[in-house]
C-alpha cells in the first residue's frame, strides 16, 4: 500500500510517494550519516583508486582494501554479527580483534615469533619484485577469442559486467561480477551463491544490484554497468515506476 504526499520528506520518494521500504532504509541512513567523514564526498577516491592501481598481485589489493574498510573476519566484526561470543584475540586473549591489533598492535600477531620484521619485510620485498617482473615480461599472453565483443569504458572509467547462473538441483543461484578498467584489466571481481528467485529475471536484477553495490564499496565514481538481460537494463534507465515483480530490486 501507498500513501500520498504533498509536502517533502526524508520518507518520500522523489514522486511523493510513501512506501514500507523507503521506512525500512530511513534508520539506517539516518545512522549512516551520523558517522564521521569528510564533507566532501570524493575526497577519498584518489586514495581508493591508488589501491587499485597498485602493482601486486590481487589478492593483496583486495586485502588492503578489505583492511581499510574494516570489512576482514575480524572477532569484533564477527561479534558485531553475533557469529562469535566474544572479541577477544586468540593468540593475546586480553585485547579485542580489530583490524589493527590483529594486523599489527598485538606483540602475539602472526609472524612475530617465527621470523624477525626485518626478514618478513625483505621476503615481502623479494616476492613483490619477482611479481612485478613477471608482469612487466610476461612469458606468454594467453588471450582468447570469445564470440561476443566486449567494448572497454572511456578512459578514467570503469565498465562492472554482471550475470547469474541458476543451479536447478541446488535450488540456488549464483551472482558474478567483474570490473574492468579502461585498457581491460580486471580490477576487482565476486562471486556469491544465493537461494534461488522466483523468476530469471529475479536472478538477473540481482546480478545487476550486486554489480552496483560493489562498484559503491570500491568507492568507484564513473562505472558503466553491463548485463545480459535488455529488460533489466530498460526499467533500470526508464523514469516511471516499475510495477513488474522484480520492481522491487529495481527501486532498490
Amino acid at each position: 500500500m501507498r500513501l500520498f504526499f504533498k509536502s517533502k520528506s526524508s520518507l518520500l520518494a522523489r514522486n511523493g510517494c510513501y512506501s514500507t521500504k523507503l521506512a525500512y532504509h530511513f534508520p539506517s541512513n539516518e545512522a549512516v550519516a551520523k558517522i564521521p567523514g569528510p564533507s566532501n564526498t570524493t575526497a577519498h577516491k584518489k586514495f581508493w583508486l591508488d589501491i587499485w592501481s597498485l602493482n601486486v598481485p590481487n589478492k593483496i589489493r583486495h586485502f588492503i582494501w578489505r583492511a581499510s574498510n574494516d570489512s576482514l573476519p575480524t572477532k569484533m566484526n564477527l561479534l558485531k554479527r553475533n557469529i562469535t561470543v566474544n572479541s577477544h584475540y586468540n593468540r593475546c586473549c586480553c585485547e579485542t580483534e580489530d583490524a589493527i591489533h590483529a594486523i599489527w598492535g598485538c606483540p602475539e600477531r602472526v609472524g612475530t615469533t617465527t621470523a624477525t620484521l626485518g626478514r618478513i619485510y625483505s621476503d615481502a620485498v623479494d616476492q613483490l619484485q619477482e611479481f612485478q617482473m613477471a608482469q612487466d615480461n610476461p612469458v606468454q599472453q594467453r588471450i582468447v577469442a570469445h564470440p561476443t565483443n566486449w567494448l572497454p569504458p572511456s578512459p578514467n572509467q570503469y565498465k562492472a559486467n554482471s550475470d547469474g547462473a541458476i543451479f536447478q538441483d541446488s535450488g540456488s543461484t549464483g551472482l558474478g561480477v567483474v570490473v574492468r578498467d579502461s585498457k581491460g584489466m580486471v580490477i576487482a571481481a565476486l562471486s556469491e551463491r544465493i537461494a534461488l528467485p522466483p523468476t530469471v529475471e529475479d536472478v538477473e536484477a540481482l546480478a545487476c544490484r550486486k554489480a552496483i553495490s560493489f562498484s559503491i564499496e570500491l568507492g568507484l565514481q564513473d562505472v558503466v554497468f553491463e548485463g545480459d538481460s535488455e529488460i533489466i537494463l530498460k526499467h533500470l534507465v526508464s523514469d516511471s515506476p516499475c510495477l513488474v515483480t522484480f520492481g522491487h530490486i529495481i527501486e532498490e
